[in-house]
């Protein structure tokens, strides 16, 4: 079973056209309860052909776990023989107790699918003992510096998670990493950190990418590092806002560019796991997407930043739900924090939905025909009711908000919001019916709702959705996915009749400006 977040690649090319393409993963035998690898495969392309194996350093055994496989190399400088570095995490529990410890291989010939692996033999540092969380990372990048161009990033070292470790080499020789100094920046409780060069000669400008539990308390924030040396680094905060939760973040750099780098991480809006990218050009940020996930606001996975080589656009993150991954271009994006209480689905004595509801979220032009300009869908978190909506066109001005639901009423919102790229906007439906035009929800509990029972989304509430919704009452239908289900129990009975029916009686219908 392939282990979650835990795979990493490089590309090496030559000049013959044929690209390899050396991957790093983690997976855990017998099914996923069994010990966990890192698997190394290598592809090539165009003429396709691959191999794989799975990494057994010198004094494997079978109770240690190997995790966190990171992979670099230095094919700028290095077109005509490449050298490729691996640093995984090694976890010794035997006897029960978890000791960290860091191995390292180089790949010398990297133009094969099948290439001869170097191992070196000891630890990059001194094992020690630690909680079983698998949060040490040992991460690797390839940078010119004239004596030293490996860098070896350690964090969440048990009983130093406040800071950050270095380790260097030169990449040109099968040599051990030394110990090269540490940080303490911004954070007690640092993780996951990564780091990226951009390879080409004499360009040392590197960026680290961390995650920080603030204060210990659970409230995760994305910060960087940053250095033009390898050696003074300045720390810098990406996200640190009080309503979501941004960690696992992941950095490239982009080829040969010094001070070119691209960020990417999860920004999770109470369980809903959106996605953020955030870009680089020397070291200046040119560009913050808060979230730009787009189909339901959920990443599974976290997210991997990369470049595509479009004029003045070279934004791309690539994102994951459960069975799905997806690609999203573009530097610019309008986001909308957006709080809605659906009437069927919430709970008037815990205030929270039944379940993650859907909902979309369309822009309106704010006058005459009142134009849908752009549309998202985003899914609302249960217990905060909400979510980052995502408009991929980045549009600035004044939009009624539109929103709708698959057996909801069309609601619009009282009067035009301004939204815009350069920060997140909010609009809240629940906290009043006047944040609605024409007054149009009905008020459950302490929330102000949107209407339900709209089945067949013609803008009315009436006799033809008590009719579908009875039909299926009649027929005991039950399951996932029937818009005549208004309360999301997973069964249409008379419950659902009840509210479909209490809307019939009031006469309830979309109102638009």
């Amino acid at each position: 079973k392939f282990v979650t977040n835990d795979i990493d690649m490089e590309i090496i090319e030559n000049t013959t056209g044929t690209k390899y393409l050396h991957i790093v993963f983690g997976y855990v035998t017998n099914g996923g309860y069994g010990q966990r690898l890192i698997g190394y495969t290598v592809i090539a392309a165009p003429t396709p052909s691959y191999n794989g194996s799975t990494l057994i350093f010198p004094g494997y055994n079978s109770t240690s776990q190997y995790i966190q496989g990171r992979i670099t190399s230095d094919n700028t400088r290095y077109g005509t023989n490449p050298y490729v570095t691996i640093a995984v995490t090694q976890d010794s529990i035997a006897g029960g107790l978890s000791h960290f410890l860091s191995k390292t291989c180089r790949i010398l010939s990297p133009y094969t699918v099948s290439p001869s692996i170097t191992y070196l033999s000891r630890s990059i540092y001194a094992a020690v003992a630690g909680f079983n969380d698998y949060d040490v990372v040992t991460d690797v990048a390839n940078y010119h510096n004239g004596a030293d161009s490996l860098i070896y990033v350690l964090s969440n070292y048990p009983g130093f998670t406040d800071k950050i470790y270095f380790y260097k080499a030169f990449s040109n020789s099968v040599v051990y990493p030394v110990g090269s100094g540490s940080v303490s920046p911004t954070g007690d409780d640092i993780s996951y950190a990564r780091i990226a060069a951009n390879g080409g000669t004499n360009q040392k400008k590197l960026m680290i990418t961390y995650t920080d539990n603030f204060n210990n308390t659970g409230d995760f924030d994305q910060w960087i590092l940053t250095t033009a040396d390898a050696s003074n680094w300045f720390s810098s905060v990406l996200d640190n806002t009080s309503y979501n939760n941004s960690r696992w973040g992941d950095v490239i750099g982009r080829r040969d560019a010094d001070g070119s780098f691209e960020v990417a991480c999860k920004n999770a809006f109470g369980y809903m796991e959106n996605v953020g990218a955030y870009s680089f050009t020397n070291f200046n940020l040119t560009s913050q997407l808060f979230s730009l996930n787009t189909n339901y606001g959920n990443s599974y996975c976290g997210p991997k930043p990369a470049f595509r080589y479009i004029p003045a656009d070279s934004c791309l993150t690539v994102w994951s739900d459960f069975y799905s991954i997806y690609a999203t271009g573009g530097c610019v994006t309008t986001n909308l924090i957006v709080k809605v209480g659906v009437e069927g689905y919430l709970n008037e004595s815990t205030n929270e939905h039944s379940q993650y509801v859907p909902i979309y979220v369309l822009l309106a032009n704010p006058s005459p025909p009142y134009n849908i300009v752009d549309t998202t869908v985003t899914y609302l978190d249960y217990q905060r009711l909400g979510n980052v909506a995502a408009f991929p066109r980045a549009l600035t001005g004044n939009f009624y908000l539109v929103l709708k639901n698959y057996n909801s009423l069309e609601t619009w919102s009282t009067a035009p919001v301004y939204i815009s790229p350069d920060a997140p906007q909010s609009y809240d439906f629940t906290d009043s019916d006047a944040k609605a035009y024409g007054n149009n929800m009905v008020y459950k509990g302490s929330v102000w709702c949107i209407y339900s029972g709209d089945v067949n989304q013609d803008g009315n509430i009436d006799g033809t959705d008590s009719q579908i919704i009875d039909n299926d009452a009649f027929s005991f239908v039950a399951g996932i996915g029937y818009n005549s289900d208004l309360n999301g129990d997973y069964i249409v009975d008379g419950s659902d009749i009840v509210i479909c029916d209490n809307n019939v009686y009031n006469f309830v219908s979309t109102l638009r400006p």
